[in-house]
C-alpha cells in the first residue's frame, strides 16, 4: 500500500511528500456562494495532484476504486480520478513558467546550442523563463527576437560562471595546499613539523575548510530557487525547470578520498599508531562519508512544493571528459539531483551531448493524477493521507 500525506494551509496550496508526489497544476479552489448563512461553509472542490514513483502502480492503470483518501483519519469519497500526460513540447496552455540552471564550469557552444534550442523550439510569446547562474537569478520575458535572447542569456551566464570558478579556484588551490602540505610531511617524516603534528592540524584545519567548500561550490544554490518560487506565487500555469550539472567540475574529490588509506598505510608501516592519530584518520573519514549524504530534502521539497517539474542534463567537460580524468561529481549530489528529478515527473540525462540531452527532455512524457474531492471544512492546516492498494510500497511522510 501507498500512502501519501499532505499539509495544506490557505494560500499556499497542498504541500505533498515523499512515495507519491505533486505534480503540474497545484489545486485549486472553488469560490464559496457567498449567498447562505454566514456560519455555514460551503463544500468546496479540491484536486490534488500526485505521483506514483515506485511499486507496480508506477507503470500500472489507476482507477478510482485502487485510490482511498482519508482527511484526519476519516474515509473521504473521491469524486473523480483524472490522468493526465504532460511534456515540455507540448504547446497546449499559456502563462508556462520555465527556469534554466547552470552549476557549470564552463557556458561551452555545446551547452550554448542547447539552450539556444530550447529558445527558438520551446518558448512562446506568453511564457516566462528565470536563468539562475551560480552567482544570480535573472528573468526574461519572451520576445519575438530570439536570437537576442538567446546572446543575452549566453552574456551573462558566461561572466557569472568566469566569477565564480574565479572565486571556486582559490579556495580550492588554499585547500590542495593543505594536502600537499600533508603529503610533504608523510614523504619526509624526519623534518619539521613531522607527520604526526602534520596529521592533526590538518584534521582540525582541513575539514571545516573543506565542508564550507562544499557548500558554497558543490551543491546549487536553493535560495535562489526559492526566490524564484516566491515571485511565482500568484502564477498559474506550468512549471518546468532545466538544470545543467557539469560532472567534472571538482578533481580535487579524488584527491582527497585517497588521503585516509595512505595516512593509514604509513603510520602503520613507519609510526606507532597512537589513540590521537586514530581519532584524526577516523574524524576525517567519517566527514568524508558524511559528503555523500546530504538529503534529498532541502532542494526536493521547495521544488515540489512550487510544482516545478525538475529535469538534469548531465554532461562532462569541453576541455577533458569524465573518462579521461577518471572524476566525477560527488555521488549525493547525483543522488539529490536525481531523485528531485524522479519524484517531480521529470527526466535525468547523462550525455557529452546536452543538445541531445535538451530534445530527450523536451519530449519527455510527464505522467500523473488528480483526485478530485469535495470539502466542507475548514481547509486550514489538514492532514491528507491517499493510499493506493496492491503497493507494497513502505510509507514514507514528510514531517
Amino acid at each position: 500500500m501507498i500512502f501519501l500525506s499532505f499539509l495544506m494551509a490557505v494560500g499556499v496550496g497542498l504541500v505533498p511528500v515523499p512515495d507519491v508526489w505533486a505534480g503540474p497544476g497545484a489545486p485549486q479552489e472553488q469560490e464559496k456562494d457567498k449567498a447562505g448563512k454566514e456560519d455555514t461553509i460551503e463544500p468546496i472542490r479540491l484536486r490534488l495532484p500526485f505521483r506514483v514513483t515506485e511499486g507496480v502502480y508506477r507503470f500500472k492503470p489507476l482507477s478510482k476504486t485502487d485510490v482511498q483518501l482519508v482527511i484526519n483519519d476519516q474515509p473521504w469519497e473521491i469524486k473523480e480520478l483524472v490522468e493526465h500526460e504532460n511534456s515540455m513540447g507540448k504547446r497546449g496552455e499559456l502563462g508556462r513558467s520555465f527556469i534554466l540552471s547552470f552549476h557549470v564550469a564552463e557556458y561551452n557552444k555545446k551547452v550554448a546550442d542547447a539552450v539556444s534550442y530550447f529558445v527558438t523550439e520551446v518558448l512562446i510569446y506568453s511564457d516566462m523563463l528565470f536563468v539562475i547562474t551560480p552567482l544570480h537569478v535573472y528573468r526574461f520575458d519572451v520576445s519575438r527576437n530570439k536570437l537576442k535572447m538567446v546572446s543575452d542569456i549566453e552574456t551573462l551566464v558566461k561572466k557569472d560562471i568566469e566569477d565564480f570558478n574565479a572565486r571556486r579556484l582559490q579556495v580550492q588551490q588554499e585547500l590542495e595546499n593543505q594536502v600537499m602540505a600533508l603529503r610533504w610531511s608523510i614523504n619526509n617524516p624526519y623534518q619539521l613539523p613531522g607527520p604526526v603534528v602534520a596529521t592533526i592540524q590538518f584534521s582540525k584545519n582541513f575539514l571545516p575548510a573543506f565542508k564550507n567548500f562544499s557548500r558554497e561550490f558543490w551543491l546549487p544554490d536553493i535560495g535562489k530557487f526559492q526566490r524564484v518560487f516566491d515571485f511565482l506565487r500568484l502564477r498559474e500555469g506550468e512549471r518546468w525547470c532545466i538544470h545543467f550539472q557539469q560532472q567534472d567540475m571538482f578533481d580535487i574529490l579524488s584527491g582527497i578520498r585517497k588521503l585516509p588509506p595512505l595516512l593509514k598505510t604509513f603510520f602503520t608501516s613507519e609510526f606507532e599508531m597512537t589513540d590521537v592519530i586514530k581519532s584524526s584518520i577516523l574524524t576525517f573519514e567519517r566527514e568524508l562519508s558524511l559528503m555523500d549524504s546530504y538529503a534529498v530534502q532541502p532542494l526536493l521539497d521547495p521544488i515540489q512544493g512550487a510544482n516545478f517539474n525538475f529535469n538534469t542534463i548531465y554532461f562532462g567537460s569541453h576541455a577533458q571528459t569524465t573518462a579521461a580524468s577518471g572524476n566525477t561529481e560527488s555521488f549525493y549530489l547525483e543522488n539529490i539531483l536525481n531523485q528531485t528529478s524522479l519524484h517531480t515527473g521529470g527526466k535525468v540525462v547523462n550525455s557529452a551531448d546536452p543538445l541531445e540531452g535538451m530534445r530527450e527532455i523536451i519530449g519527455h512524457k510527464d505522467h500523473y493524477h488528480e483526485v478530485l474531492f469535495d470539502f466542507n471544512g475548514d481547509i486550514e492546516e489538514k492532514n491528507i493521507k491517499i493510499s493506493i492498494e496492491g503497493s507494497k510500497t513502505k510509507p514514507s511522510f514528510k514531517e
